[in-house]
């Protein structure tokens, strides 16, 4: 075990074990759109941002199949009397 004595040698202990750390979490290389593996890092940012994009939007083909599948399956609606029952003010019950 090393004893880091000073204070200037604490940072470094500390400043090289947060690099480590960032070293650990960093994505080096990916596989691109195409299936080839990229390790340019502008590259890995485009596609990291293209995924993210593309996973919280809506796509209209995917609609479609969701209209199909729910078209497949009897979903129950409430009664008037079951919908007016649920938005009535909320009260303490003794």
């Amino acid at each position: 075990m090393v004893l880091w004595e000073n204070k200037q040698d604490r940072q470094a202990l500390i400043q090289t074990n947060q690099k480590a750390e960032r070293e650990n979490i960093q994505i080096n290389k990916i596989r691109n759109e195409k299936g080839d593996i990229t390790i340019d890092n502008e590259e890995i940012q485009r596609i990291i941002r293209s995924y993210f994009k593309n996973l919280n939007s809506i796509k209209l083909e995917n609609l479609k199949e969701m209209d199909i599948f729910l078209d497949g399956y009897h979903i129950p609606k409430l009664k008037q009397d079951q919908i007016n029952n649920l938005n009535r003010p909320l009260t303490l019950r003794k």
